[in-house]
């Protein structure tokens, strides 16, 4: 995809971008927002129209020809899909944490059901939309809606900037401009890895995958199941304070709550791992500057057995990278414990992704956000791979984190280290809500029959973990 002036009405989408991004699904959320009426859709309508002729890119199709693709503007003219909720309902009242679950259990797969985009064949195959914006009406004036922009064209960062230009044009506010372009093969690549090194992080890890979901695989009882948990905010102020003489011994000027909660995870991976950490590399690097839209995010891979020690984390965003840095080994060597090229080869490693500094949403005036959330289809649907989504799980700072490894048969085998976690079982201890933390909610949802995901969810499962080495990326979600 090569960079254009003003507005881009036809680009290249790059061999590379085809590469990471194909096989994936569309990059979306689900928010649930009370206060809604016919007047706050009609209003979405006119500024999603408003959003689309300052970005056109947008409103575009891919489009083949001979071995190149393009996306080209204005192909589309109806960008709003309003759907039916499941039939029959009931009112619960409970903490965000139960209203989020209600709608990953109820109201999630309509969503998924209804979603159009699919991966870089359908788009191709249909000529369908790389955007559009899914509206499910619920009870007592509450709407869910589901925000979907094709990864072809952008990344998480992309897709929430997209979302605060709508929210400031639903407001009356002036609309922020998004400069579309093409990163560079260097962003997911890093100009320092060898073309061993390459190889092996785009395909070297997908046949022991391809095995690794026949022990998890969907629909049987081993299958990987979503798990929700608030961040405790105390706990983690509390262990900054704690590691403030580590930080000064290792000259390690600070440690970020992601830092923590990615030291975590790492407690709970298995032995000779890999950890995979999504990042946002705008303003961190040279080449990806801060006011870009389009894909911009590196799978930063490290040792899980380091990853342990927060200031360790804190010390690879020096370079956004870990081997092949400092007299580092390559990510392509055969030696050492870890082992990288055999934790590769044998697709062992988890992902940690953090949507929550990115994170804007849809609010319309006199609306309040109820609860926003990844789906719970997004984890369990990386069937061979642990995965952990950080997030925001409101407008009030909410902290919450969904994975596919904790509960079920997966939960089963992670347990022992869960129980002997330094930081990990610190961070989601129960805890009282604190005001603005954990809030009561009262939200109107319709209750659906469990519905069993097949076929069509493997293949998004697949989708979602080549994305996790930089191969088909299927997330937002990062640092």
């Amino acid at each position: 995809m090569q960079a254009q002036a003003q507005l881009s009405l036809e680009v290249q989408v790059a061999k590379y971008d085809q590469q990471l991004y194909g096989l994936a699904g569309p990059v979306s959320s689900i928010t649930v927002v009370s206060g809604w009426t016919e007047k706050t859709t009609a209003m979405l309508k006119v500024a999603i129209q408003r959003v689309v002729d300052a970005n056109p890119l947008i409103s575009g199709a891919l489009e083949k020809r001979g071995d190149e693709l393009f996306a080209v503007a204005r192909k589309h003219h109806k960008f709003v899909v309003e759907i039916e909720a499941p039939t029959g309902f009931v009112t619960p009242t409970g903490s965000i944490v139960e209203a989020i679950t209600l709608v990953q259990t109820d109201l999630e797969p309509n969503f998924i059901a209804q979603s159009t985009i699919g991966t870089m064949a359908t788009q191709i195959e249909t000529g369908g939309p790389l955007f559009q914006v899914l509206l499910m009406k619920l009870p007592a004036g509450h709407m869910a809606y589901a925000v979907e922009l094709s990864h072809l064209i952008g990344d998480g960062n992309t897709y929430y900037q997209l979302l605060h230009v709508l929210n400031c044009a639903m407001n009356g506010k002036p609309m922020p401009k998004l400069k579309w372009s093409s990163a560079p093969e260097s962003v997911a690549l890093p100009a320092e890895y060898s073309p061993q090194d390459k190889a092996l992080h785009m395909e070297g890890w997908i046949p022991a995958y391809v095995e690794r979901i026949k022990k998890w695989e969907p629909g049987t009882e081993q299958a990987r199941r979503g798990h929700l948990q608030l961040i405790n905010m105390e706990a983690v102020a509390t262990l900054k304070s704690e590691y403030k003489a580590h930080c000064d011994a290792r000259n390690v000027p600070f440690i970020s709550t992601n830092d923590l909660i990615t030291a975590g995870l790492a407690e709970l991976c298995d032995p000779g791992s890999l950890l995979l950490m999504f990042a946002n590399l705008r303003g961190r690097i040279p080449e990806a500057q801060a006011d870009l839209a389009g894909n911009y995010e590196r799978g930063v891979i490290m040792p899980s057995s380091e990853s342990i020690d927060p200031t360790f984390i804190r010390s690879v965003t020096k370079h956004w990278l870990y081997y092949g840095t400092e007299g580092r080994p390559k990510l392509s060597t055969d030696d050492g414990d870890p082992n990288p090229k055999h934790a590769i080869d044998s697709s062992n490693f988890v992902v940690v992704t953090n949507w929550a500094s990115l994170t804007h949403l849809i609010e319309p005036p006199a609306t309040r956000v109820v609860c926003h959330c990844p789906t719970t289809a997004f984890v369990t649907g990386l069937a061979g791979i642990d995965m952990a989504v950080v997030f925001k799980a409101d407008n009030k700072g909410t902290l919450a984190l969904l994975t596919n490894h904790l509960v079920g048969a997966r939960g089963t085998e992670i347990a022992p280290r869960v129980g002997a976690s330094k930081i990990f079982k610190r961070l989601v201890s129960a805890q009282p809500p604190a005001p603005g933390q954990a809030p009561r909610v009262k939200l109107d949802v319709v209750r659906a029959s469990h519905i069993q995901f097949s076929t069509s969810a493997l293949l998004l499962g697949v989708g979602v973990a080549a994305a996790a080495l930089g191969v088909v990326l299927a997330s937002r979600r990062v640092v």
